[in-house]
């Protein structure tokens, strides 16, 4: 038998073998795991709608908000519910955007759009943030044991500035009486300045 076929009949046996240990592995239960979650297949599919590690600048002392999204499918055969987690610090707010809806049918496809807030007592600095989305109460398998509760991540960098400014003024001859004025993104303000 010449070398070129004995390579190819080892090639079809190797995968032959292959086929039958995936098929045989991928329906007997792994311990500590409820064996119909190994069959069933559900999930969700999806990625942010922004890139992970995208920054978002925010001014202190200010209370602001944006809106940043993931799109989401849901790849199981149930309507699920999802919901977000996150380990934003105190004063940041992370939540579904009004008028979200959080309930997915079966293979339905969409953004799952969020609210971030950024609230007064913030102060100024760097916040590496993680946000989850996944199914809010996933059901308990009836065998017990461990399951698993797909999730979609992704990472933002919340920048908080600081808000301060320095104005000199100085007169040419004279005492006078004078306005200073200043903008901020939320309102103007007025200081009234008697030299």
């Amino acid at each position: 038998m010449s070398r070129q076929l004995k390579t190819r009949r080892y090639g079809l046996l190797s995968r032959l073998v292959s086929s039958i240990l995936v098929a045989v592995l991928g329906t007997t239960s792994i311990p500590g795991i409820a064996a119909g979650l190994v069959a069933q297949s559900s999930g969700i599919g999806g990625g942010p709608g922004f890139p992970n590690g995208a920054e978002f600048p925010f001014v202190a002392g200010i209370k602001s908000s944006l809106t940043a999204g993931f799109a989401i499918q849901n790849l199981g055969p149930d309507s699920i519910e999802l919901g977000i987690s996150h380990d934003a610090p105190r004063g940041i707010l992370i939540e579904p955007a009004e008028g979200q809806e959080t309930i997915y049918g079966p293979g339905e496809a969409r953004d799952f759009l969020f609210t971030v807030t950024v609230t007064e007592p913030v102060v100024p600095g760097t916040y590496p943030i993680n946000i989850n989305i996944r199914e809010e109460e996933p059901v308990d398998p009836e065998e017990g044991g461990s399951f698993y509760i797909p999730a979609i991540s992704g990472t933002i960098v919340i920048d908080v500035v600081g808000a301060s400014a320095t104005a000199k003024l100085s007169t040419i001859s004279g005492p006078f009486l004078s306005w200073l004025l200043w903008f901020t993104d939320t309102n103007k303000r007025s200081q009234r300045i008697d030299t």
